[in-house]
């Protein structure tokens, strides 16, 4: 599989901004398109940083924390203004957890597989996409590994960026 385009959330702290920002680089580099999307305090630096190394980037607005999975999602559907018209792509989720990102992406049109290591969320993941009437193609197991499997995608969002996540997952 030869990826072409990675939207990465990351921001917060430096140990996500910094490997996020090194996946994007890379990318990048090897003739693929990547933006990165920022959270946290930090994010109008991190922007100058990711723009400085010629990576684009989006600082999000600040979201309160979650008290629900409802600001969970109005956060996703934030996010992915960054991503623009998603409609019809087939878009991998790594670390999709409960569906932050993954359930925004298929109400926009997308079709979705994501990607979770973790049993309980991706029970949660199922629930959640059944609950909002969406369809995701939900995967449980190892990145790395499962990405391989699915081959050629329009776009990958990975949140946020793990130890596990080397180069050669997404190159």
């Amino acid at each position: 599989m030869k990826l072409e385009r990675l939207a990465i959330t990351c921001g917060g702290t430096g140990g996500h901004f910094y490997p996020g920002l090194s996946v994007a680089r890379a990318l990048r580099a090897g003739g693929g398109e990547a933006l990165l999307l920022l959270s946290g305090v930090n994010a109008p630096r991190q922007k100058e940083i990711a723009e400085s190394y010629g990576v684009p980037a989006v600082a999000l607005p600040r979201m309160p924390s979650p008290r629900g999975i409802g600001t969970a999602f109005a956060f996703g559907f934030g996010a992915l203004e960054g991503l623009g018209d998603v409609d019809g792509m087939l878009v991998a989720d790594l670390y999709a957890g409960g569906g932050t990102f993954s359930i925004p992406l298929a109400c926009s049109g997308a079709d979705v597989v994501a990607i979770e290591a973790s049993a309980s969320s991706v029970r949660d993941l199922r629930r959640n996409a059944e609950a909002n009437g969406v369809y995701i193609e939900v995967v449980g197991g190892d990145a790395a590994h499962e990405l391989a499997e699915i081959g050629q995608l329009d776009a990958l969002l990975v949140d946020p960026p793990r130890s596990g996540l080397e180069e050669s997952v997404v190159g």
